[in-house]
């Protein structure tokens, strides 16, 4: 009975060692996954800060572009300004109604000029465009913070999965060890019983 008790035992501690070692790799394997999801982290973290970056550049060109705008809606509205505009409006409009012995004989049309009105045109455009570009950088960046935060909370959970699974492991051990020490006690037992009958 003795013998059979530390076979017993013995298979016990064997397949201690067996689990032992199958959570080994699991946390193995946790720390690869943490190492993964900590490179993810930082390269989206750039990315972000790149982004923030770019958009305060436009930002700052969004801001001058408005102020050059409003100074130019100043300067239209001085004293003198209406009539010296009207007058190059008609001037404009004299030279497109009337072309010159150059334009008739050749087919290479010189632009006109453009007028303050088209200038402030096509800057209204341009400042469209750029605050729509704007808004699709905010929605980008929108999306980046939200993936940081999805691997953060992904890095928490492996961690804390890690954790718990190493602490099982020493839990194990104990137990391991008290297994080994009563294995030990019954070999040593069945050693000195058999002495005894001999």
């Amino acid at each position: 009975s003795y013998k059979l008790e530390s076979l017993r035992l013995s298979r016990q501690v064997r397949q201690m060692q067996e689990r032992e070692n199958h959570l080994e790799h699991l946390c193995q394997q946790n720390e690869k996954e943490v190492r993964k999801l900590e490179e993810q982290v930082i390269i989206l973290q750039a990315e972000k800060d790149g982004a923030e970056a770019k958009r305060a550049t436009e930002m700052e060109a969004l801001k001058s572009k408005i102020k050059e705008l409003e100074l130019a809606a100043r300067e239209d509205m001085m004293p003198g300004k209406g009539s010296m505009m009207s007058h190059a409006m008609e001037g404009r409009a004299t030279l497109r109604r009337v072309p010159s012995s150059h334009s008739s004989k050749s087919k290479v049309e010189v632009p006109p000029e453009l007028s303050a009105a088209e200038a402030r045109a096509m800057d209204h455009e341009a400042i469209i465009a750029m605050r729509n570009e704007l808004i699709a950088l905010t929605e980008k960046l929108k999306d980046k913070e939200d993936e940081i935060e999805r691997l953060n909370k992904d890095l928490e959970d492996v961690s804390y999965r890690g954790e718990s699974e190493v602490k099982s492991k020493f839990d194990m051990g104990d137990s391991q060890a008290g297994l080994t020490e009563a294995a030990q006690h019954t070999q040593e037992v069945a050693r000195l019983t058999i002495e005894r009958l001999g």
